[in-house]
């Protein structure tokens, strides 16, 4: 229910801390503890109880009466939280869906043509292709490489299979990505209103700021999705209409019968169109890519080579002129791929609920107890007497440690 908390004690002994875990999900705090050996808070939630061990053994009680007095509040949150992380999850494995999907298709005729491109001299790989389409005819080399190294089946079974790659993806982005997507927004809308309702969820450490850098970022994501599907279907007609002619030329010169491949005029212009501009290949490092398709780049990690002819855009550049005194709800940044695009969304959520509850850290008690208790064999029973007798005894059995205080309050903490 809202009115009860379950808190997750996590004993990080490489950070010498203890972490609690809403719900054991959602980080709420953490207290410094070096030489941690045991934890457990109250019932109630207002104590919690670590026992420490280094040059001596204490036992130091902290005041954790302002999580137990935001029980509903953080329940709230934590709710959101669990529902962010399972929609985040399901972005991630889609996104991985998408990879596969692609699974760089092109990579094996990449390589081919880029080999073969690298061989001729002086001329290159789209002067070549354009004399084959104006001309119908073909240099021995390029006759050689076509029929004997691409080959006519290869061609054939390479359209068919880049074509099924590109519409896989599209309907992962517009059936599950972008669906994920607005169900993550919505999420994120709640959040941004609790960080806005100060009085009741202000103590928690909810920051408007980064809700709202997380729904920017998702912004970002959505609209580079969107881009990616305006890509797939310019790359896929050129990629089409180009594999659609090879695979035309290379049967016809092989002497067999071109007509049964039929493309229009349309498609004609296509190739042409990106053969005159003589730039084949995008490069990047020591890899090239053919850069009629330019999908590859989404999936990487690093800034995209081409980016979409509308960034080019006068009136874009006027109304960004205009804009730049202001500081604008959505900055679009052309030049990120999909891949940075969901990292930065996914180091934001992150940052929306790192909570920070008040005095969490700061110990109200702390007692040595080196020296101060006696071990019975056969009860396993600690005792000792402090200043303020808050504890009294320390009860050691199989079933876990026990600590018992003057209000008789019980922690337990299974070790």
């Amino acid at each position: 229910s809202k009115t009860d908390l379950n808190v997750m004690l996590l004993c990080d002994k490489q950070r010498n801390c203890v972490r609690l875990a809403a719900q054991g999900m959602m980080h709420v705090g953490a207290v410094s503890a070096p030489g941690i050996e045991s934890v457990g808070i109250t019932p109630d939630g207002k104590s919690l109880c670590v026992i420490t061990n280094q040059t001596t053994s204490k036992c130091t009680v902290y005041n954790t009466e302002s999580l137990a007095g935001h029980t509903t509040n953080i329940n709230d949150v934590t709710m959101i939280y669990s529902k962010v992380m399972t929609l985040s999850e399901y972005l991630l494995s889609t996104f991985k869906a998408m990879t596969d999907s692609w699974d760089d298709v092109l990579s094996e005729f990449n390589k081919k043509l880029f080999a073969f491109h690298m061989s001729l001299h002086p001329s290159n790989l789209s002067e070549q292709f354009l004399h084959l389409l104006v001309t119908g005819t073909a240099s021995m080399d390029l006759e050689n490489f076509l029929v004997h190294t691409l080959k006519e089946k290869e061609i054939s079974k390479l359209l068919q299979s880049t074509m099924q790659s590109y519409e896989g993806i599209e309907q992962l982005i517009a059936q599950n990505f972008m669906c994920c997507c607005y169900a993550l927004a919505t999420q994120l809308q709640f959040l941004l209103g609790m960080s806005r309702w100060y009085d009741k969820y202000g103590e928690l450490g909810l920051k408007e700021e980064a809700v709202q850098d997380s729904i920017n970022k998702l912004s970002g994501l959505m609209i580079k999705a969107q881009e990616m599907l305006q890509c797939i279907s310019h790359s896929k007609a050129k990629l089409s209409s180009f594999l659609k002619w090879l695979l035309k030329a290379t049967i016809s010169l092989s002497d067999g019968n071109s007509a049964t491949v039929k493309i229009t005029e349309d498609e004609l212009n296509l190739v042409v169109k990106f053969l005159k501009t003589g730039n084949l290949f995008a490069t990047r490092a020591d890899t090239s890519h053919f850069n009629i398709d330019t999908v590859w780049q989404y999936f990487s990690e690093e800034n995209i080579l081409v980016p979409p002819e509308y960034y080019n855009n006068k009136i874009l550049d006027t109304v960004l002129t205009l804009l730049k005194d202001k500081k604008p709800y959505l900055t679009v940044q052309p030049s990120l791929s999909l891949v940075q695009s969901h990292k930065l969304l996914t180091e934001s959520l992150l940052e929306c609920f790192q909570l920070s509850l008040h005095d969490l850290n700061v110990p109200v008690h702390s007692v040595d107890i080196t020296g101060l208790y006696t071990l019975s064999s056969d009860a396993k029973l600690l005792r000792y007497v402090n200043d303020t007798n808050i504890i009294t005894m320390i009860t050691i059995s199989d079933e876990g440690l026990q600590l018992s205080n003057q209000n008789r309050h019980t922690i337990t903490e299974r070790i």
